[in-house]
């Protein structure tokens, strides 16, 4: 649902047509699961510092970098905040990508798994680290506006697992 709503208020037209209908699909080989790519190593609690790069193309961009606690890591598609070249450092120089599991030719896009968190929750959403080598990616938002949009995603999720609990207990 994140992934969903932050696409149909903020992607482009070309980028919700194509993305959309499988996040939104109700048979489940349709289905596309939706991810966040969030936090860094150096960026966790102070998103600003967040190294990843996002380099355009001239097809799309690529990101590089190493993504710390990538929930639903095996998810078809990813919203992921990244610095494009030439942005200022801080929240306002960030961006906001979406990166699919395949590149438009098929292949499988360049976001290696390189660990999974043990970690308590969840257990059926895996969360991982993720290290993106060039990885294919659409934006979404450009600066200063990526961090202000993923936190949309964010706070669905924080409402998300708080009805969880609350119906866990119940």
């Amino acid at each position: 649902d994140g992934t969903a709503t932050v696409l149909s208020r903020h992607a482009e037209e070309s980028l919700r047509e194509k993305c959309l209908p499988r996040l939104a699909a109700r048979r489940y080989e349709d289905l596309w699961q939706g991810a966040m790519f969030l936090t860094e190593r150096e960026g966790g609690s102070d998103v600003g510092r967040s190294e990843t790069r996002a380099v355009e193309d001239g097809v799309g961009w690529r990101l590089h970098g190493l993504k710390w606690f990538c929930s639903n890591a095996s998810a078809e598609l990813a919203l992921a905040l990244a610095r494009p070249e030439g942005a200022p450092e801080g929240t306002d120089g960030l961006g906001l990508f979406a990166v699919p599991r395949w590149q438009p030719d098929g292949s499988l896009n360049e976001c290696h798994l390189l660990r999974l968190k043990d970690k308590l929750g969840t257990r059926s959403m895996a969360t991982g680290e993720i290290r993106l080598e060039g990885a294919f990616a659409y934006r979404v938002a450009s600066p200063p506006d990526g961090f202000r949009v993923m936190t949309e995603m964010l706070n669905l999720s924080r409402l998300y697992n708080a009805v969880a609990s609350v119906a866990v207990l119940r």
